[in-house]
């Protein structure tokens, strides 16, 4: 990548989440429904991008958590149509 791109030489996001629906009827209009969700299933942290100051003793080395996705997140809810 060229020089005047930094942003690019960061490593890729991975990113997987999931959501599991369950409906239950009550009647013909009324139901609940079940939900799981999960965020950042696989936990695969966001590294930062290396440090680029040429002769430096770090450079070229990722040492930092670059935020975004946090760890491995769930819920549960309920939710009621009517």
């Amino acid at each position: 990548m060229p020089r005047t791109l930094p942003n690019y030489r960061s490593p890729g996001i991975r990113n997987a989440d999931m959501a599991i629906f369950k409906n239950v009827a009550l009647n013909e209009v009324r139901y609940f429904q079940l939900r799981l969700e999960a965020y950042n299933v696989t936990n695969t942290p966001t590294f930062a991008t290396p440090h680029m100051t040429y002769g430096a003793s770090n450079f070229g080395v990722i040492d930092a958590y670059a935020g975004g996705r946090g760890p491995r997140e769930m819920q549960v809810a309920i939710k009621f149509y009517f």
